[in-house]
């Protein structure tokens, strides 16, 4: 499942906001009051409706809460993806709960489906709302450990054993096997670059010792990558060719390799394809690929003045489809499966 785009109309101090999700992890990093509480109870009513809508108390009764303070009509819609269909709820609220309104329609066709009803957040997680809350959305000043009905469901009747080891080790033997049980993010320069994960570790040596074993080995691999990262920027940062965007000879060599070496020791995939140049055209077939290449790949020449693409992260098999597309954009050239450098 995953969301694709949102609009709201007067739900609390939102008022015709549109919002389109980007794939992988959506980040909103803004001041206080900017409606991020509100933006996530947006989501949520969109699949769930309001809930405690009898309730007295102000901020327990969220139809209230998140009414706009002009009144009338307020609600928007939802876009999301799901077993590989696109729908969008549409949801609109008013004083009475009997007059709230739910339309799902299928975004393709544009026309009404049945595939979900009004509690589509259910059908959809199999949570029901305050679970969807406590486990997806967590408030600074609402951070608690209880479990709810629809997670101790899911996760068998364990959580009445009173013996922490033995509650542990019941809940990990019903986790679902395609899930990792351990996992670490590598980081260069505050970005993410990569994520360690772990699968099959017997559920008894599950210990403190084993996840520091991996934060570690975690931190063993960044300082790896950084250096690597910062190797290859200092590479790039060498001599070009005076005019062109071509690494000179004893650049491209250090870069070559040193993928190699990665290659040869497995830690990576690289190919290396040699182009059909002439001495007069040299910079312009430079220009091309350029445009035709990914930022992790590189131009240059090697002893004898011979022009190379260095492929990063390709195999031999995706190197045939570049070398295909260089060929129908006019520049020839060859894949080069024995390099000695």
């Amino acid at each position: 499942m995953k969301l694709v785009s949102l609009h709201i109309d007067n739900f609390g101090k939102f008022n015709n906001f549109d919002l389109d999700f980007n794939d992988g992890l959506n980040q909103f990093v803004k001041d206080n009051g900017w409606g991020k509480s509100t933006l996530t109870a947006f989501i949520k009513v969109m699949f769930y409706g309001f809930d405690n809508s009898a309730k007295r108390d102000f901020y327990e009764n969220e139809k209230k809460r998140y009414k706009p303070w002009n009144g009338g009509v307020y609600g928007g819609n939802i876009t999301f993806m799901a077993d590989n269909k696109c729908y969008t709820i549409y949801r609109t609220f008013e004083n009475k709960d009997k007059d709230d309104t739910f339309r799902l329609i299928d975004y393709r066709t544009r026309l009404k489906s049945d595939d979900y009803s009004s509690n589509a957040g259910y059908e959809l997680f199999k949570i029901d709302s305050d679970t969807f809350q406590n486990t997806l959305c967590i408030y600074e000043n609402n951070c608690t450990t209880e479990s709810t009905g629809d997670i101790e469901a899911l996760l068998g009747d364990e959580h009445s054993d009173t013996d922490d080891v033995n509650n542990f080790n019941k809940v990990i033997k019903n986790m679902d096997e395609r899930q990792s049980l351990m996992s670490n993010a590598i980081y260069s320069e505050d970005e993410m670059q990569l994520i360690l994960m772990i699968w099959g570790i017997p559920w008894e040596r599950m210990t403190l010792g084993q996840a520091n074993m991996l934060t570690v080995i975690g931190y063993l691999i960044q300082n790896a990558v950084v250096r690597a990262n910062r190797y290859i920027s200092a590479l790039e940062q060498q001599r070009y060719i005076k005019g062109t965007n071509i690494l000179e000879p004893e650049a491209f060599l250090a870069l070559v390799k040193a993928y190699l070496n990665a290659r040869d020791k497995g830690l990576t995939q690289c190919a290396l394809l040699s182009v059909d140049t002439k001495e007069n055209d040299r910079d312009e077939v430079g220009k091309r690929l350029i445009k035709l290449l990914r930022q992790s790949d590189y131009v240059g020449e090697l002893e004898g003045g011979k022009m190379y693409a260095l492929l990063a992260n390709t195999s031999t098999k995706d190197a045939t489809m570049v070398r295909e597309r260089f060929e129908k954009e006019g520049v020839s050239c060859q894949i080069q499966e024995d390099v000695f450098v």
